[in-house]
């Protein structure tokens, strides 16, 4: 919870002997303490404990976005919160969330501190059995917190207040993008990266605003140039991109969606769009069954996405362990082989909420573009040096173009079977791009790069003489950088389940 419901939640147990304490992970003194306490004891701590939770008696659980919060880390210890403590509190979020007895986002708690003084008056009168709550009402709590965080807004003190939790000029930081400095701007966009699917379960982040409507341009300006157009869309849901493909000329439109009601959508949508197939299945690393999870929002009510095979967890926004069903489960590398798909696919687009490696896991030698027929080469200009060689696969954050997390990466040995992620963008080193037969505009290559390189989010700045100037790829051009004319199947090392 954050210092201000603490002290809120203090305010309203108006308890003299009220025990407060702070609990660190592996604490296990403190846990004991909290675990053992005959009174009253309100402790605050931003990890899990299996030992916490078995013990309380009322759990309140808030979250705030994490690329503020790892902003706010930073200004306040003067060190960039770690990989490791970000994963923390997501981890942490997760167990606690079906534990709660109430759900704050801090943003919402910012905006309307009266109701939600209200509502943590009411959780405490129906969880505190016989324990007597203070006499103020909610606007005179309210008075007396801001109070206690005023008092403690003087700098040269260097302790917090052990009662309070309350900081020396302790207020909770929650910065605009465009007034953080570059070191700020580029760890926002990092945590970005890296938690996008967090935050976007979580109502900070938007597929627009983390570029959809960016990917779909690509997508479609790819699917017009590809040579050959056969498309297999894996999550179709209600059919939004196969209407883009269908929309770019694309022969033939493969599709793979397992949720029964949105099948049975798909079937009657395109009943009479003889170049779409759509089929009642599960793309994953094996044929067979699965249990599919079926998300919905807090209250019961289905959702249209977030539905997986993995097993991903609840969230604050999206419920998954409610509902599953069983699902027929098909490996595009069986399918393949039985004929029921062609073997070289010109265009895959992947979207399953977190199962995304065991599709690719799934391809065996049903490799995209393993004809080379839609290869092509992305140079910056001046020329680059012929000993590196980069390639981009122009995808999204989820795969919603092609397959995983766009990265930079690089080649490694002679089987494209291992990649690296690289930090800045090189500015070196020729960028190819998969399925891509003729020029990308140089505005959609600037936007591409400057919206997910987020090590360098002036990248475009910095690259003044990039250019979007592309010649065609062969087989010739694999095999003189040493790789087989047939590649491995390739897998992105940091994919995540």
């Amino acid at each position: 919870m954050t210092t201000w419901i603490f002290n809120v939640i203090r305010e309203l147990l108006a308890d003299d002997a009220l025990e407060t304490i702070w609990i660190d992970p592996n604490d296990d003194p403190a846990e004991i303490q909290f675990a053992s306490a005959l009174g009253n004891i309100l402790a605050k701590c931003h990890h899990f404990s299996q030992r916490l939770a078995d013990s309380a008696d009322l759990v309140v659980y808030s979250y705030r976005d994490l690329r503020t919060a790892a902003v706010s880390y930073m200004r306040k210890f003067e060190v960039s919160g770690t990989q490791n403590l970000l994963d923390t509190w997501v981890q942490a979020g997760r167990l606690w969330l079906p534990r709660a007895d109430i759900v704050l986002r801090y943003e919402t708690t910012e905006g309307n501190k009266l109701k939600v003084i209200g509502k943590l008056r009411s959780v405490l009168r129906s969880k505190s059995g016989s324990i007597v709550l203070c006499r103020f009402d909610d606007g005179e709590i309210l008075q007396r917190v801001d109070a206690e965080f005023q008092a403690r807004q003087t700098p040269d003190e260097i302790s917090h207040d052990s009662n309070t939790m309350i900081l020396p000029a302790h207020r909770t930081f929650q910065p605009r993008p465009e007034d953080l400095n570059e070191t700020e701007r580029s760890l926002y966009a990092h945590v970005e990266h890296e938690f996008a699917n967090w935050l976007t379960d979580h109502g900070y982040l938007h597929a627009d605003d983390y570029g959809q409507e960016l990917e779909y341009r690509i997508g479609r300006h790819l699917m017009r140039c590809l040579n050959a157009k056969v498309v297999v869309d894996v999550g179709v849901e209600r059919g939004s991109f196969t209407d883009l493909a269908c929309a770019a000329g694309v022969a033939r439109v493969i599709g793979f969606e397992p949720l029964p009601r949105h099948f049975d959508y798909l079937a009657e949508k395109y009943a009479d769009t003889a170049q779409v197939e759509i089929h009642p299945a599960a793309v994953s690393e094996h044929s067979g069954t699965g249990r599919l999870h079926v998300a919905t929002d807090v209250d019961g009510r289905e959702l249209d996405f977030h539905h997986t095979l993995s097993d991903l967890g609840d969230s604050a926004t999206v419920i998954r362990t409610g509902k599953a069903i069983d699902v027929a489960t098909v490996s595009l590398a069986d399918l393949a082989e039985a004929g029921r798909i062609p073997r070289d696919i010109d265009f895959l687009k992947i979207d399953t909420d977190g199962h995304d490696l065991a599709v690719l896991r799934g391809l065996g030698t049903c490799i995209p573009e393993s004809s080379w027929r839609n290869t092509g080469i992305l140079c910056p200009k001046p020329a680059a040096s012929a000993n590196t060689t980069w390639e981009i696969w122009p995808t999204g954050r989820t795969g919603t173009i092609i397959v995983g997390c766009l990265l930079f990466a690089a080649m490694d040995g002679l089987n494209w079977c291992r990649w690296m992620r690289l930090g800045p963008c090189p500015g070196t080193g020729e960028m190819c791009f998969s399925s891509i037969a003729t020029p990308i505009s140089s505005a959609l290559a600037t936007s591409l790069i400057r919206l997910h390189v987020w090590h360098m989010p002036t990248c475009a700045s910095r690259c003044p003489d990039w250019v979007a100037s592309m010649r065609p790829g062969s087989r010739d051009t694999h095999t003189q950088r040493g790789l087989d004319a047939k590649p491995a199947t390739r897998v992105i090392a940091d994919a995540r389940e």
